[in-house]
């Protein structure tokens, strides 16, 4: 029998290791491994083994992390540093396309989800969403400067490139340079 079938990645599990952190601020279900575990990640990616990555956006207080690694609870902010941290850790530093990072975090998804004919690619008809970012400027993630409640990120000082600087919603920008524009235009996706 044929199956329909996907896999998915983290912006963490492909960006962040086991050997480089300590304390609770990365703890998260499954666990962040090491840099062997994160480089076959990015092998299968590369392979289409791997189909999509997400943010899995779990936005915590410091507090609620706590210093116990038993109770800190699971999982922190991710949704901003998705672009930056795949055009980074893919593109610039494994030679992963463009075109692979764009199908993993538009096209597949769309697709899987059901909303491919008029979300996920550049097309007459199609909802007109995109992320313009800028390829060249490194920039230091700080989470001072994330635009989530989160008051931490295992990210902190990693630099990063692409970040988006204009983000635009069914043909109206909603986001440049660095802050919200207009009222929120958002709708529910069944």
């Amino acid at each position: 029998p044929s199956l329909d079938l996907m896999a998915e990645s983290t912006v963490h599990h492909l960006s962040l290791s086991s050997d480089e952190l300590a304390g609770t601020d990365a703890k998260v279900n499954p666990p962040i491994r090491t840099a062997t575990d994160r480089d076959r990640l990015w092998d299968a990616v590369s392979r289409d083994e791997v189909q999509t990555a997400v943010s899995d956006h779990a936005a915590i207080s410091r507090e609620a992390k706590g210093d116990d690694i038993w109770s800190a609870w699971y999982g922190f902010g991710g949704t901003e540093l998705l672009l930056p941290a795949l055009f980074t850790n893919g593109h610039v530093q494994r030679g992963i396309s463009l075109g692979r990072i764009a199908e993993i975090l538009s096209r597949a998804p769309a697709r899987y989800h059901g909303v491919s004919g008029r979300k996920g690619d550049i097309a007459i008809g199609w909802d007109a969403d995109l992320a313009i970012c800028d390829p060249s400027t490194p920039r230091t993630v700080d989470h001072r400067e994330l635009h989530s409640a989160q008051d931490f990120s295992p990210f902190d000082g990693q630099v990063l490139r692409g970040w988006v600087t204009t983000t635009i919603l069914r043909g109206a920008v909603v986001y440049d340079s660095g802050e919200a524009v207009g009222a929120p235009t958002g709708r529910y996706i069944a």
